[in-house]
């Protein structure tokens, strides 16, 4: 996630504090910043310039001379745009601009000509992606001032946010949350950009209705309604701030929705009202076979766990993910609604998944946001509506549907209990000033406090009295805390027998016969299991897999290793691998909810040629693990009944102690090996190592 300061600086003045500060304090103590980009500071090093004349090169028909004045000296830069003539005030990259590590303006001769400079494109300076000629600027633009004055907007600082440090922090997936981290690191004021005030100028001309009918997925839903719309292009400072947060500027009221989404974290959408049926919006689950055919022009057929935004003639957006095409603003809109919701992150991703639609919305959907950021985005949203239509008015009040409102989190706790945990000593007044600045608000008494979580603070993100103890202790630094050991009984831990053992199976494949250990997920799915015709239904199914091929917990280590064959195989004439881990099994289980499981090792000898058939060597790899572990009172016997459709029938054979199977060796079947494509060799065997482990050991 990009983070833009100068969007930061409109909530927190950072002028005075480095770059490299503000990154270096922001990932001891809030979240990594994997990079720092400094946007267009090339524009700094550009200069505008008048062309006093303009000449045919003599020696080259599609290139001219002219002679620019800089308001210091007069130089001649040798063109070949065809826009330029004689008065033009245009953009001059002077001798020694780096545009690239592998370009910089020089002064050189072009076709025997000598230049001193280099006139530029729009898309030379990364301002568009217009490249037919030369910029232009007005008549009465000053020479000889740097375009970083001219765009001022352009010049900034982002930085990239890793991600998966914040998916704990539903605020800090806005510009608003950093910026508040900022003001209690570097200890600055805040200000919050929404003008609550504007609400009360907010007319009754018409009406909207807001109905909720599943409040356990769309806890609150705010809307109003605006008039007098203009859609038009928007300003050059809202393009390059939409630009800066990584999306692409569309129109005016795309690019506010876009742009408050990112500054206050809370995602918005408009409908043209005049394509709304009726004048009420319905928030509701769908009915199963409902379509929709969202923004992106996909239809999508629709179940009864999504949520929808509907009216009286059916849905018009999927909640938390994106709008719908029957009800997208156009060009000619001059009348919206505006939407502010808040939802149950679970529904949200999951109906994300379900039709691969991971939008921006949705990522921040279900992070569990604040439902108090309805009301606040949908002033934020007008108040900048207002600013690029002056002629627009809200016609509705905000119209707030909350039927069960989120209840505060106080926290109670003592300054004694955070000075233990923190193992450290910090003084009262230090603790209340570093909650006070990150908007808690403290009650104090003696050494007792009471502490209220702010709201964006209190979905799933603080609730108990070390969540306390990490804020106080993460803006104080954990660098300012001198480490010190852990003043506990220190005591050797028990001896893991079956880790030893497990440890000691792989040293033995590794070292001794020179096997690759490999690990598999321990999902596979149902294609797969068809594949090598051990589908019988006695898999324990995922309720929310990751894609149709790992929808359900393995029975075998052996799928996936059929898969490893085939990949290897294209890089590899000769291999050995082996993996071991649990497998999942329904039955005997000690609970309705657990799957049983059991550990096995599983081996796998491929070969492309070989003169001496791999099933020996399968055979002496896994005997090996039981004579190495001394488990040697082991009896072979072929097995030619009751097979897994894998195995050979005529090249198989179990391996018994005390009259119980613990292993199979076999080679591979034909027909598995046809199926797969298998162009060599394949014997496995198979060790139920839970219990081998049990096995007696034998002098």
């Amino acid at each position: 996630m990009w983070i833009s300061l100068n969007i930061i600086q409109d909530m927190v003045d950072i002028k005075d504090i480095p770059v490299s500060d503000i990154a270096n304090r922001l990932t001891m103590s809030t979240a990594e910043i994997d990079s720092i980009e400094y946007s267009h500071q090339l524009l700094k090093n550009i200069y505008t310039a008048k062309i006093l004349e303009v000449t045919k090169h003599p020696n080259a028909d599609k290139l001219t001379v002219c002679k620019v004045d800089t308001g210091k000296c007069v130089l001649q830069v040798v063109c070949g745009a065809p826009n330029h003539k004689a008065g033009d005030i245009v953009a001059l990259a002077p001798v020694g601009t780096k545009f690239t590590d592998a370009f910089t303006v020089t002064k050189a001769k072009l076709r025997g000509v000598e230049s001193e400079g280099m006139l530029c494109s729009e898309r030379e300076l990364g301002i568009s992606d217009d490249h037919s000629g030369i910029m232009i600027f007005p008549e009465n633009t000053p020479i000889g001032v740097s375009l970083a004055q001219l765009y001022p907007n352009l010049i900034d600082v982002r930085l990239d946010i890793d991600n998966k440090s914040i998916t704990h922090r539903p605020d800090l997936w806005s510009h608003t949350g950093f910026a508040r981290e900022i003001a209690a690191l570097f200890k600055k004021p805040f200000k919050y950009p929404v003008n609550y005030g504007l609400a009360k100028d907010f007319k009754s001309k018409e009406t909207l209705i807001v109905t909720i009918k599943n409040p356990e997925g769309a806890p609150r839903y705010c809307g109003l309604m605006v008039n007098n719309i203009t859609i038009k292009e928007s300003p050059d400072w809202l393009k390059a701030r939409v630009e800066a947060i990584g999306m692409r500027p569309i129109n005016n009221i795309v690019d506010i929705t876009n742009y408050v989404m990112a500054e206050l974290g809370e995602p918005m959408h408009a409908f043209d009202r005049t394509k709304l049926r009726g004048n009420e919006i319905i928030v509701r689950f769908a009915e199963d076979g409902e379509h929709l055919t969202t923004l992106d022009g996909q239809e999508h057929i629709l179940t009864s766990e999504d949520i929808v935004i509907a009216d009286s003639g059916g849905p018009i957006a999927l909640a938390g993910v994106m709008g719908g095409g029957n009800s997208e603003i156009e060009d000619t809109t001059t009348s919206i609604v505006l939407e502010a919701a808040n939802f149950n992150p679970v529904y949200i991703r999951k109906t994300a998944n379900r039709y691969n639609l991971r939008t921006e919305a949705a990522i921040r959907f279900e992070k569990s946001l604040d439902p108090e950021l309805c009301p606040a985005a949908i002033i934020r949203c007008y108040e900048l509506i207002k600013m690029l239509c002056p002629e627009a008015e809200a016609v509705t009040p905000i119209v707030d549907a909350y039927p069960i409102p989120a209840k505060p989190i106080t926290i109670n706790t003592t300054t004694d209990f955070i000075r233990r945990k923190l193992g450290h000593i910090l003084d009262d007044e230090t603790m209340v000033s570093i909650l006070t600045s990150l908007d808690f608000k403290v009650n104090k008494s003696n050494h007792n406090l009471s502490i209220d979580v702010p709201s964006y603070r209190a979905t799933k993100d603080i609730s108990i009295p070390d969540d306390i103890v990490e804020e106080i202790g993460r803006i104080y630094g954990y660098d300012n805390i001198p480490p010190q050991p852990p003043f506990v009984p220190c005591a050797p831990p028990a001896k893991n027998t079956k880790r030893t053992f497990e440890r000691s199976i792989k040293s033995i494949l590794v070292n001794d016969y020179h096997m690759t250990e490999v690990s598999n997920y321990s999902f596979v799915g149902e294609a797969l299991l068809n594949k090598l015709q051990l589908n019988e239904n006695k898999e324990l199914l995922l309720k929310n897999p990751l894609s149709k091929e790992q929808d359900r917990l393995r029975r075998s280590l052996i799928p996936n290793l059929i898969i490893n064959i085939t990949t290897n195989q294209r890089f590899f004439d000769d291999f050995k691998i082996f993996e071991l881990g649990r497998i999942y099994l329904k039955e005997d289980r000690s609970s309705k909810d657990l799957a049983k499981e059991n550990t096995r090792v599983t081996g796998i000898i491929y070969a492309k040629k070989s003169a001496y058939p791999v099933f020996y060597d399968a055979k002496e790899c896994c005997i090996g693990i039981f004579e190495k572990t001394f488990r040697t009172n082991y009896v072979l016997k072929p097995k030619h009944d009751n097979l897994p459709p894998y195995a050979h029938p005529a090249r198989s054979l179990e391996i018994y102690i005390h009259n119980k199977p613990v292993a199979l060796v076999c080679e591979l079947h034909p027909k598995i090996a046809n199926e797969f494509e298998i162009k060599g060799s394949v014997a496995l065997f198979d060790c139920d190592v839970d219990m081998l482990l049990f096995c007696p050991q034998q002098d």
